[in-house]
């Protein structure tokens, strides 16, 4: 388990319509746990704690246009 591999699947995410869906479908920004296991549905192994770290690292940078409508579409915390 890494945070390079929770890095690796924001990507993905950030280029996957289909994994974006599912995770806005949630109705609120994920939880690290939610992701982890979604990471993992894809072949990417990494913890809740390393899906968070990862999120933290995004949001010091530039943002993909996905994680931009998560977080400013008055999404709420799912936890």
């Amino acid at each position: 388990m890494s945070i390079e591999q929770a890095q690796a699947f924001k990507d993905l995410t950030a280029q996957n319509e289909a994994i974006q869906e599912e995770i806005l479908s949630l109705g609120g920004l994920p939880t690290g746990a939610y992701l982890s296991e979604l990471g993992r549905r894809h072949s990417y192994e990494f913890t809740a704690e390393e899906s968070d770290a990862a999120w933290e690292t995004a949001q010091q940078g530039e943002l993909s246009e996905f994680e931009l409508e998560m977080v400013s579409g008055g999404a709420k915390c799912t936890g």
